[in-house]
């Protein structure tokens, strides 16, 4: 009667651990139908993913080979091509295309009708100023006070100190 352990026969302990075994598969079935539905959706996009990835492994395995070599020579005559591109030039004219574009003259339309309408007036200027004034007086007062007090317990404490 070797196959007893504790009052259990070894035929029970086998089909507990196929019931925690279930249990435990049935948690994460459960849980991946939780997921699926946020999943399903993208599943059309995944498989493109996936496709893509396998594809571009495949070539840089080359067990693709005929795309392998193409895409090799292509990259190979361009880099010959872009050896007498004159990228100073390319790159200074972008920039000036790029600044006219975004920053050019209708940009003073831009300040008329969006900007100037929220623009301040003389005598808004002026409350501003006289609140931002105040602010910083304020401010500085608070700091003078906290190192005042600051000071004040410093001396009071080496005071102590002393006796």
């Amino acid at each position: 009667m070797g196959g007893h352990v504790a009052g259990r026969t070894m035929e029970q302990e086998a089909s507990e651990e196929t019931q925690e075994k279930r249990s435990v598969k049935e948690q994460l079935t459960t849980k991946l139908d939780l997921l699926g539905k946020y999943i399903q959706p993208l599943r059309p996009y995944l498989k493109v993913v996936a496709r893509s990835l396998r594809v571009i492994s495949n070539v840089i395995t080359w067990e693709e080979s005929y795309l392998s070599f193409w895409l090799t020579v292509a990259l190979a005559l361009s880099a010959v091509v872009a050896w007498f591109v004159p990228w100073g030039l390319l790159f200074y004219w972008t920039a000036k295309a790029a600044v006219w574009t975004f920053f050019g003259p209708w940009m003073h339309l831009v300040d008329r009708l969006f900007v100037a309408p929220h623009a301040l007036t003389k005598d808004n200027v002026e409350t501003y100023r006289e609140a931002r004034r105040e602010n910083i007086r304020a401010k500085m007062h608070r700091l003078t006070r906290a190192a005042q007090v600051l000071h004040e317990d410093r001396t009071r404490t080496l005071a102590f100190q002393q006796f």
